[in-house]
């Protein structure tokens, strides 16, 4: 008895907020960019913001991402000085206003520098504005487009050279 008035008043929560609340409803495509190169390549990208059912304005942010010791992500914003992949991305526009009807399209370009070698990971925060008169209850929805850059250099692979190879009958003459 008690767990059905507990699962009502649930579900009555649920509607009371989803009557009084505002959603926002963009969205993005890809979710993953997976780019392989080589140092000193400059690689393009894009990245698209589907509408919604209403006008948005949708930010763009360069985080990078921190695994934490439970093995989940974190996002921080690279600080000034702190040298990371998010340097080596560009955003053609870092805010976009979204119309209903419109995709919008975010060019971004990569360049790697002649240093680099190995994996690494970007993620784009794609994150609609909460408009400042609302009434009710917000939910913001975020994105994180993750860019993944593998850069090969020659050295970071490992190598193996076969010096002998031969065929030897075991205890009964088989091959």
């Amino acid at each position: 008895m008690k767990q059905k008035l507990v699962l009502g008043l649930i579900i009555a929560a649920i509607v009371i907020a989803s009557m009084a609340s505002q959603g926002m409803a963009a969205g993005v495509r890809p979710l993953v960019i997976d780019l392989d190169l080589r140092p000193g390549d400059i690689q393009e990208f894009e990245v698209v913001v589907t509408p919604g059912a209403e006008e948005e304005i949708v930010d763009l942010t360069l985080y990078r991402p921190i695994q934490l010791r439970n093995g989940s992500l974190a996002y921080a914003i690279p600080e000034e000085g702190e040298l990371t992949a998010a340097d080596w991305v560009e955003l053609d526009r870092t805010s976009v206003r979204v119309f209903p009807g419109e995709e919008q399209r975010i060019q971004g370009l990569v360049r790697i520098p002649f240093s680099a070698g190995g994996s690494y990971t970007v993620v784009i925060m794609v994150e609609p504005r909460i408009p400042q008169v609302q009434q009710g209850i917000a939910f913001q929805v975020r994105y994180a487009v993750r860019l993944n850059m593998r850069v090969d250099r020659p050295g970071l692979r490992p190598s193996a050279q076969l010096v002998d190879f031969e065929l030897r009958p075991g205890e009964e003459p088989e091959p």
